[in-house]
Formats: C-alpha cells, sequence, structure tokens
C-alpha cells in the first residue's frame, strides 16, 4: 500500500508531499488544484516498471489521439502531444526530470528525463523528442515517438531485449466512458466467481431486479456488448438501455474487484449516479477495498458524495481505512493537502464545515 507521496515537477506540482494515506482516500478541491494529476502521478507510481503508463496517461487526457493514417489500413497513434505539457512551467530543458516516489518505499519510485532521441522529424528536420524512464527497482526505459505518430518503449539496458510488460492488478477509470470490450476481458477474469456475485450485488444498487450479467461474444459490439438479466422480464436487456448511472456502477465494481492486491484511481467518482446511491456506492468500495486489499484514490466534486463517503465510513467495520484530503494553494502557487480523517470529516459534516 502507498503510504505517502512525493512529486516534483509533474505538472502543477512544483514540489508536492502527503503521509500518512490511507486504503480508501478521497480527494477535493477547487478546479485546477490539481486532481487528476495527482491520481496521473499515482497511477505511474502505481504500475511500476511498466514506462507504456505514460503513454496510456497522455492517451486518457486526448493529448495523444488515435487515427488511421498515410492511406493505410491501419491504426497508428499520431501524436498532438507537446513534452513540455507534463513538466511545471511548460518549459522543460533536456535533462530536466519529473519524480515521484513513496519515501516509506525503498524501490516505489521513478524519473522522467526529457530527452531527444537520434531520429530526425520529416516535416521540421529538428531531433524527435523522447523520454528517459528510470525506476528506483533498476529498469531503466526510452519512449520515442517518430514522425508519423508511432511509438517505441526500449528498454535502456538491454536494447536488443523484446519487452513484455508486467501485469498488475491497478486501474484508473476517467470521466470517459469505458470501452465495453476492456471492461469485457476484465469480466473473463471473475465469471463463476464469488467476485461475479459481487458486481451483481453491486448492479442492484440501482436496479434490484437485475440477476445476471453477459458481455456480448461480438467483438465489435462497443456500446450494446452487456446484457442483463432482470427478473421481471423473459429476454435480457441491454445495459446501454439502463442509463448512465447503470455502466458507471459496473465499471466501478469489475474494475474494484479485478484490482485485488492493487490500486483502484477513480476520477470523478459520482459521475452518472444519483445523490442517494452513493452511499451504497461508497459502502461497496469500502467493503471491497478491505476485503480484497485494494488501495483506493478517487476525487469528487460534489459535497453529497462527500457526505456520503463519512456515513459509509461511520458505518464501516474500521472507519480508520478512510480518509478525505483537499488540495489546498499556498500562496497561489504552491499546493499542499489538508487531511481529514473519519473523525475529523464526522465533525466538520456536521458542524456544516466546507471541507472542499
Amino acid at each position: 500500500m502507498i503510504r505517502d507521496l512525493t512529486i516534483q515537477g509533474y505538472r502543477c506540482f512544483k514540489g508536492f508531499h502527503v503521509d500518512g494515506l490511507a486504503r480508501v482516500n478521497l480527494i477535493v478541491g477547487q478546479n485546477n488544484s490539481g486532481k487528476t494529476s495527482l491520481l496521473e502521478a499515482i497511477y505511474l507510481l502505481a504500475r511500476q516498471g511498466i514506462p507504456q503508463t505514460l503513454i496510456e496517461v497522455l492517451f486518457k487526457r486526448g493529448e495523444i489521439i488515435q487515427q488511421n493514417g498515410g492511406g493505410e489500413k491501419r491504426t497508428f497513434y499520431r501524436s498532438n502531444y507537446q513534452p513540455q505539457h507534463i513538466y511545471h512551467g511548460y518549459e522543460p530543458k533536456v535533462g530536466q526530470s519529473i519524480k515521484v516516489l513513496s519515501n516509506k518505499e525503498d524501490t516505489l519510485g521513478l524519473d522522467i528525463a526529457l530527452s531527444l532521441s537520434r531520429r530526425i522529424d520529416v516535416q521540421t528536420f529538428k531531433d524527435l523528442p523522447a523520454f528517459s524512464i528510470k525506476y528506483l527497482s533498476g529498469e531503466s526505459f526510452v519512449i520515442t515517438v517518430d514522425e508519423m505518430g508511432d511509438m517505441q518503449v526500449i528498454p535502456a539496458n538491454e536494447p536488443s531485449y523484446s519487452f513484455t510488460p508486467p501485469k498488475y492488478n491497478h486501474h484508473y477509470i476517467t470521466t470517459s466512458r469505458v470501452n465495453l470490450l476492456e471492461l469485457g476481458d476484465l469480466w473473463s477474469e471473475i465469471t463463476l466467481t464469488t467476485k461475479e456475485e459481487a458486481v451483481i450485488q453491486s448492479l442492484q444498487i440501482l436496479d434490484q431486479n437485475v440477476e445476471r450479467l453477459a458481455f456480448s461474444t461480438k467483438r465489435d459490439a462497443v456500446t450494446t456488448g452487456v446484457l442483463l438479466k432482470l427478473k421481471s422480464r423473459h429476454e435480457p436487456v441491454s445495459l446501454s438501455s439502463m442509463g448512465d448511472g447503470m455502466r458507471r456502477i459496473l465499471t466501478l465494481a469489475i474494475s474494484a474487484v479485478t484490482s485485488e492486491n492493487g490500486v483502484l484511481l477513480v476520477d470523478e467518482v459520482d459521475t452518472g449516479l444519483y445523490y442517494n446511491t452513493q452511499f451504497d456506492m461508497w459502502r461497496l468500495l469500502i467493503e471491497t477495498a478491505q476485503r480484497l486489499n485494494v488501495q483506493i484514490f478517487a476525487t469528487t466534486h460534489s459535497l453529497d458524495c462527500v457526505r456520503a463517503f463519512q456515513e459509509a465510513l461511520s458505518q464501516s467495520s474500521d472507519p480508520s481505512s478512510g480518509l478525505l484530503f483537499r488540495l489546498s494553494l499556498r500562496d497561489k502557487t504552491e499546493i499542499h493537502p489538508v487531511l481529514y480523517n473519519a473523525d475529523d470529516l464526522a465533525i466538520a459534516i456536521h458542524e456544516d464545515i466546507e471541507v472542499r
């Protein structure tokens, strides 16, 4: 479990440190206070040894778009990304590093340095940017983007080695819709297990008539590939007909139970969920985190979501497993955390103190 976090030079974080992180962490703060950037930094740290995580983070931000190009029948990554975007101040120099680490874990940390590849952009005739990623565990990689937008990940220590990234149970959910094909792959890992039963119970938060769930075998069925069996109907119904809330709770539940011994990160956790269902959502996430050794980091702007989190914590078997912290601007330049444990949060809610 990540117990502390230090970020230096990543996006809006010039220097940031938080200690005493809990099993379930709810992050609040004003717009542009760094909540999404914090989730990204934790994701980069948690997926230790997988350099492609940086590309995934950029893709989720929309900083790398996927499209067909060159008249060829293939799909590649065409980069509309400027490397300076992930560096604090937006004006990095070659060799400038971003550091994300946990001081309490000897090998949990990474260093991302801006470098130049040996390739030349055929349009601008300039050296193409590259990232050198070093992990405290010892691995080192170089990520390059060529003039066609194709990306390569090259182990720095063994350039001829064909790198296969390790598999980790860490998931990062953004506010965008999740590809149901990816969700189906996760579902296949838990089919016919007690984790499947937990997912069905989560769907019953929104509709108690849900009995069963199935993913379509049609690989092109991205939006209608999930079918639900309801008590009141003989024929299954499509998930897409049940509203965005049902899709969101399905994504949360599958991601949570497949994050056993890992980390789950959720941006705007209450997206698509009516306020009176959020207590049950938090109860589900807190119980899953405790049972399966999952560490959760989630963000919200909603006071209803904060209140539901506090209520679920108060009824939990271990209220100390939850923490709320606000990202606060100091002198309008540096971001620092203000922490509320379960007792502090209960007092703040009771006294109607603004914690967001």
